[in-house]
């Protein structure tokens, strides 16, 4: 192998942190990628991974390799692009996370309308509750909903996911229904470690924002885990709208402590920085300005359907 096969093969054992699934993508054995990334880092007479029991990480070295590498590889690839159709034309294979529930319901549909107004592009939707280097694991293009935890990446902002605090009605008829957030301290809350590490939520009333310690005895960093305990009976939770959008006009779940608004959550494209970004990521965060603001559920509460229990 030449140089820039043994960089395409490094690459990818970085993103992926293992030679086997390397390997599997070039239709390899394991021991040749070994074999290959040794040679590579011979002939750049410097370690590039540390290998140990968990996995693969990246030394220094290999992690500043891997930044211009990666760099380098999608030159070549919009090089490549070039011949017999536009340099501006969305090619290649991209990269895209976002949390699970939202990348479920709404990314994935709009991807697929993307890949197939744009053939050429090979797309890889990478779903995870948990923040994680996106440089580091090779994403192209990150939906992030919440805070955003990594200055580096430029950050383009979509739209905002309304909050709403909801309960059954079977936990609200056992419980009763707190009428002010204070109150929320009497009663079992269903945290999102995932949003609210601090485990505090924070409403806007007519005095000003009031930011509540919540309890209860369960947490967890996956939205449909929450969902499923409100649906239970099993606590309060402050969620987004479109979590619960059916749920709400359909009487399975009330909104409680209407006077008093959850935190709204922004959502954002992230992507690295560059002084021009590949077409295909352009072209995706066009594509997300354009479509998530016009998600429904994004916004307020639907009224209750009549009729239902």
């Amino acid at each position: 192998m030449d140089f820039l096969q043994r960089t395409r093969l490094f690459q990818r054992a970085a993103e992926t942190r293992s030679f086997s699934a390397a390997a599997r993508e070039f239709g390899i054995t394991q021991p040749t990628v070994s074999k290959q990334v040794a040679a590579l880092e011979h002939e750049l007479g410097t370690p590039l991974f540390l290998r140990t029991t968990a996995g693969l990480r990246l030394t220094e070295a290999g992690d500043r390799f891997y930044q211009r590498a990666r760099d380098l590889i999608e030159e070549i690839a919009a090089l490549r692009s070039t011949i017999g159709r536009s340099p501006d034309r969305p090619a290649g294979r991209l990269r895209v996370s976002c949390p699970t529930s939202f990348g479920h319901r709404f990314l994935a549909p709009l991807l697929l309308d993307l890949v197939h107004e744009h053939p050429d592009l090979q797309v890889e939707l990478v779903l995870n509750d948990r923040w994680f280097d996106v440089v580091e694991e090779g994403i192209d293009v990150a939906v992030r909903i919440g805070p955003l935890p990594d200055a580096r990446l430029v950050a383009r902002r979509l739209g905002t996911s309304v909050q709403v605090c909801v309960a059954a009605p079977s936990y609200l008829a056992a419980h009763g229904e707190p009428k002010h957030p204070a109150a929320l301290a009497q009663h079992l809350c269903l945290v999102n470690v995932f949003v609210t590490p601090e485990e505090a939520w924070t409403f806007a009333g007519a005095d000003g924002a009031i930011n509540v310690p919540v309890r209860g005895t369960f947490r967890t960093n996956n939205i449909e885990t929450i969902r499923t305990a409100v649906l239970a009976g099993q606590g309060i939770a402050v969620g987004a709208v479109w979590l619960y959008y059916d749920d709400l006009a359909h009487g399975r779940v009330r909104p409680i402590l209407r006077s008093f608004v959850p935190a709204p959550l922004e959502i954002y494209a992230l992507h690295a920085p560059g002084v021009r970004q590949p077409a295909k990521v352009t072209e995706l965060v066009r594509l997300l300005s354009q479509r998530i603001p016009k998600i429904r559920e994004l916004g307020s509460p639907p009224r209750r359907k009549s009729g239902t229990a």
